[in-house]
C-alpha cells in the first residue's frame, strides 16, 4: 500500500474525547467495519500536505497551550505517524506527558491498524512524526486541520456527526 497513507478515521477520537459517538462507532482495527473508519488519502493529496503543513507550523503554539492552559482548555491531543519506519498510519494520542528531558509520550486514542499496538497504549511520540493537533476550547475542537480534509471524504451525515462532536 505505498502509494497511500493510513489516516485514521476520528471516530475513535470522538467517542474517547467527546462521548458523542455511540459505542457501536469504535470498533476492533482489523475487522472489515474498522476499515469503514480508516481514511486512505494519497500520499501526495495537495489538500493533506497543506493541512499536514498548518498542523506542524501551529505545533509549538500548540505545545505552548499545553504547557499553560487555561481553565476552559483540555483534551489535548497529537496525530502523528505510529509507524514511521512502514507505511504511514496518522494515529490520534491524548494524555499527552512531557519527561524532564522534553520527551513527549501519549496514549493512543484510535484503534491501530498496526497489531503491535492497541488502543489506549501509551507510547513515545517524535516530535518530527507529528502531523496535527487538537485540544478543546469552551467544548470546541481546536486545530484538527487534517480532520477538515477528511471531512469531505465522508457522508454528509457523518461529516455533521463529527462537526456536532467537535463543537463546529
Amino acid at each position: 500500500m505505498s502509494t497511500f497513507a493510513r489516516l485514521k478515521f476520528l471516530l475513535g477520537t470522538i467517542c474517547l474525547l467527546a462521548a458523542a459517538v455511540p459505542a457501536t462507532g469504535c470498533r476492533q482495527a482489523g475487522s472489515e467495519a474498522d476499515q469503514a473508519n480508516v481514511a486512505f488519502v494519497e500520499d501526495d493529496d495537495p489538500k493533506m500536505e497543506a493541512a499536514k503543513a498548518k498542523g506542524r507550523a501551529t505545533l509549538p503554539g500548540f505545545f505552548e497551550r499545553m504547557a499553560a492552559p487555561s481553565a476552559d482548555e483540555e483534551g489535548f491531543s497529537v496525530k502523528f505517524n505510529l509507524t514511521p519506519d512502514a507505511d504511514a498510519e496518522f494515529i490520534w494520542a491524548g494524555d499527552l506527558k512531557l519527561d524532564a528531558r522534553g520527551e513527549l509520550t501519549g496514549a493512543l486514542s484510535n484503534h491501530p491498524m498496526d497489531g503491535r499496538f492497541k488502543l489506549g497504549q501509551r507510547v513515545p511520540i517524535a516530535r518530527s512524526d507529528i502531523i496535527d493537533w487538537t485540544y478543546f476550547k469552551n467544548g470546541v475542537a481546536q486545530g484538527h486541520h487534517t480532520t477538515r480534509v477528511i471531512l469531505e471524504q465522508v457522508t454528509p451525515e457523518e461529516a455533521a456527526e463529527i462537526r456536532a462532536a467537535l463543537g463546529w
